[in-house]
């Protein structure tokens, strides 16, 4: 039980990284401009400035906020996981307030604005929880050892 305390976040950052790139796989439309008919025609030109000004890729249907039960799921699933996890761990004050960042990748996704394109908050967000997910487990030693301070994780 002590490794999947230790290693939780990571294990829900990986499944959350397939999720998320299978979603945007499939989910995900580019912008590919004709540059001939781009030069001739004006309504298409128009029509390239209105995509491009909220990014390149857009998610399929709304792409300013995230609407996808899958998406939206996941992203609960992972402060379901971070909350079961946060009263396991009894740390220091610098891990502990690390760990307070995690919850925050977890909702940039999902606060406002609705003006910009979606996709790099998603992006952004996973990566301060991959960050944190990586980083935390080297502040966590569940090993005893000669003329070490020993550190175990308490359940509450």
């Amino acid at each position: 039980m002590n490794k999947l305390t230790r290693y939780g976040l990571l294990i829900w950052t990986v499944v959350e990284g397939l999720v998320m790139g299978l979603f945007l796989y499939f989910e995900t439309q580019r912008l590919i401009v004709d540059d001939a008919r781009y030069l001739t025609d004006w309504k298409y030109r128009e029509f390239v400035k209105e995509w491009m000004a909220i990014g390149e890729f857009h998610l399929l249907g709304n792409e300013l906020k995230v609407t996808s039960p899958i998406l939206l799921f996941s992203l609960l699933s992972g402060l379901v996981v971070f909350s079961l996890l946060w009263k396991k761990f009894r740390l220091a004050k610098i891990p502990r307030s690390l760990l307070l960042i995690f919850p925050l990748g977890i909702v940039i996704p999902l606060l406002p604005p609705f003006e910009s394109n979606v996709l790099p908050r998603l992006v952004t967000g996973f990566i301060l929880c991959l960050l944190v997910s990586l980083i935390l487990p080297s502040f966590v030693r569940t090993h005893v050892g000669k003329n070490r301070v020993e550190k175990k994780i308490e359940f509450l």
